[in-house]
Formats: structure tokens, sequence, C-alpha cells
């Protein structure tokens, strides 16, 4: 919580660490559910109360084309998540370079849009025999896809991929460990 507070004071993209936390509580934890989402309360008490003093103390953008506030915009933000969200994961794993983004006209983002969908669908389809069997995999991609959700605030930029890349890491060394190792044991969580 210490960690959480001293990074959100950092900035927001600490927001994206969040993810691993409820990714575990998804898929990691094997307390009952009631438990596993008790055990994120405090965080989001940290994170209600950091975005309170946020707004108090006047952050945080207004009218911005480059950055939306899901706060006070939820449904721009909205819009946006379904659009830059799969433009990240472009970035991610096809190392599309999303900086650019930024200088296209309006319709072919929207086919960069589409493309990232279709792209995603493949990578899910690519990952789900891993999937499947493994709860850490699932750890890594929930991870993955939930950190980059608040980040879809900001215009799509590389430096944005960080978080995700955490998990793109894990799911990728889980499903080469897999590939190449089959038959190594497998070590039980917790």
């Amino acid at each position: 919580l210490v960690l959480l507070s001293l990074g959100l004071l950092a900035g927001e993209a600490t927001i994206g660490v969040v993810a691993y936390l409820v990714a575990w509580q998804f898929t990691l934890d094997r307390a009952p559910w009631r438990k596993r989402l008790l055990a994120l309360l405090p965080y989001g008490i940290v994170i209600v109360a950091w975005r309170l003093i946020y707004n108090q103390l006047g952050y945080g953008v207004i009218g911005s084309g480059l950055y939306l506030d899901p706060g006070r915009e939820p449904l721009a933000f909205g819009l946006a998540l379904l659009e830059r969200w799969p433009v990240l994961m472009l970035g991610q794993w096809l190392q599309v370079p999303v900086d650019t983004v930024l200088f296209l006209p309006s319709p072919w983002l929207t086919v960069l849009t589409i493309v990232g969908v279709i792209a995603c669908v493949g990578i899910g389809w690519f990952f789900m025999p891993l999937l499947r069997v493994s709860p850490e995999a699932r750890f890594w991609a929930l991870g993955m896809t939930l950190s980059l959700v608040p980040l879809c605030a900001a215009f799509p930029m590389e430096r944005l991929l960080i978080f995700a890349g955490v998990g793109a890491f894990g799911l990728l060394a889980l499903q080469v460990s897999h590939s190449y190792f089959p038959h190594f044991p497998e070590q039980k969580p917790g």
C-alpha cells in the first residue's frame, strides 16, 4: 500500500500496476471469492483517496486532445479505450510504432484499430492452449490486458507499454517453456 501510494505520487501511470493485483486475485489466489475481493479493498481505498486529493489540488487534464480524464470524461474515455487499447496491443506484440499514430488521419487510425482487434484475436488464439492449462499464464495475460486500460486515457505512445510488457514477457516465457520443455515439472502456486 505504501509503494502504491508513492507510485501514485510519482505519476498516474502507476494505476497500471493495480492490474496485476487484480489479476493475482482472479487467477492465482485460492481463497474464497469474498476474501479475494476484500483483499483488493485497501488498494481501492488508496486509489480513491489519491484521486480525491488529485482533483482537490487541481491536477489532471481538461480539454486536451491527447489526454482524457476518465473520472471527468467517462464516455470519451470509454470510446478512446475501444480505439486505443487494440493499437497499444499492436505496439506490444507486433512492434507497430504506436507513437506515429498521432500523425495518422482519422480513417487510418480506424483501420489500425481494426487491425489491432484482429491481431488481438490471433494472439489470443495462439496462447489459448496455454491459457487453458496454466493459471500463471492467465495471470500474466490478465495483468497485461488490464494494465493498458487506464493508460488509454493518454494517446497511444510506446512509453505506455512498460506495465503491459511485464505481462507480455511473462506470458511469452511461459509459452516458450511449455513449448520447448513440455515435460518439465510445473510448480504449484503458493
